[in-house]
């Protein structure tokens, strides 16, 4: 879920359709709330953990690609560089959470 990115849109409501953890906002995520989630979920936080650092980083690649394509105009370049940027730092974060969440108390 939560799939349509709308991070860039200022003016519309960010909120996830369902938690992670007891959090309902990206920005507000904590290795507790990852933690919490494999939990509710019954999914290995080993696993879990695997997977942050997998997603995050396949996602920080490709984002540092998309600039280069040819198929965007000089405008769209523009726009693009601030979803690049927030693709950038919220995969960082997820990488960043992954270890710290293995050893989150429940």
């Amino acid at each position: 879920y939560d799939l349509v990115s709308v991070a860039q849109y200022p003016a519309l409501d960010h909120a996830f359709a369902m938690a992670y953890g007891d959090e309902f906002h990206a920005d507000r995520v904590t290795p507790f709330d990852w933690a919490l989630f494999a939990q509710h979920t019954n999914t290995a936080r080993s696993l879990l953990a695997r997977e942050m650092r997998r997603i995050g980083s396949a996602a920080a690649a490709a984002a540092s690609l998309q600039p280069g394509d040819p198929v965007y105009s000089d405008a769209e370049k523009n726009f693009l560089e601030g979803i690049v940027a927030h693709v950038t730092a919220k995969a960082r974060k997820l990488i960043d959470m992954a270890t710290p969440m293995l050893g989150v108390d429940l």
